[in-house]
């Protein structure tokens, strides 16, 4: 069975939305982030680079034990990253997990001592980049942009809005990781069944009828705990309604 949602290399299901952006004179560009996250404060000698290896990493191999917190710290670093590009007036148009690079720098090669200190203040820097230029990941993309004219959702109010919906997917695989990637679960019952051919008409099918990814208990103590606030800000996100989604800075509050 082949499920082409999800691969090592990053790519999900790769239909592009037809959108334009213009990136304003003097604004920001792609942001490199200089460092990564090294796991050796924890013992081991992984290097990574994503969110989306982070998330991999701290789902498979930790259970994210010790580490609840960096889920809330990195949503909040999420969020302040997408208020600062749209208040300059940009839409990042491709925001995923495979899109957010993560690093520990201010502590990875601190004294004990030090990194008691620093990661559960700060147990996180994130940076986003690829913004600007590409046209979405089917799975982090909004329902409008399957029901919509290219018109009537090429505002940069109504890119921004779209680039809410893609924000309240991330942290849907912040609270999820053990899913992988937004309907992976619908996908992988319908492959079994047989019921589906087209994997994108497939999602794209469940975005248009307000269908909403599963969620897993596998983290249900967080969810109702310490990701409680993540949750919320979550489901302001995923509304179908792009008016009715909250904007970047307030999902920072």
């Amino acid at each position: 069975m082949t499920i082409l949602l999800i691969t090592p290399q990053r790519k999900v299901l790769g239909r592009e939305a037809p959108l334009r952006t213009t990136r304003p004179k003097d604004k920001p560009t792609k942001t490199q982030l200089s460092g990564s996250f090294d796991f050796t404060p924890f013992s081991d000698d992984k290097v990574i680079n994503t969110l989306e290896q982070l998330l991999q990493e701290l789902d498979q191999n930790m259970n994210f034990q010790g580490f609840e917190h960096k889920v809330v710290h990195a949503a909040h670093g999420i969020a302040s990253e997408l208020t600062y590009l749209h208040e300059s007036g940009i839409a990042h148009r491709d925001l995923k997990p495979a899109n957010i690079l993560v690093s520990n720098k201010h502590y990875a090669g601190a004294s004990p001592e030090d990194v008691a200190k620093q990661f559960p203040e700060k147990p996180v820097i994130v940076k986003l980049t690829d913004f600007g230029e590409s046209r979405g990941t089917t799975v982090f993309q909004a329902p409008e942009i399957h029901t919509l004219s290219a018109t009537s959702k090429s505002s940069m109010e109504s890119l921004q809005q779209i680039d809410i919906w893609a924000f309240g997917m991330v942290l849907w695989c912040l609270t999820n990781a053990d899913l992988g990637f937004p309907y992976l679960a619908e996908m992988e019952e319908a492959l079994t069944a047989g019921t589906v051919r087209n994997q994108t008409a497939f999602v794209i099918g469940l975005l248009t009828q307000g269908s909403l990814p599963k969620q897993s208990n596998k983290y249900l103590d967080q969810k109702q705990g310490i990701w409680m606030n993540v949750d919320q800000i979550m489901s302001s996100c995923l509304k179908h309604v792009s008016e009715e989604r909250i904007s970047a800075l307030e999902a920072t509050i």
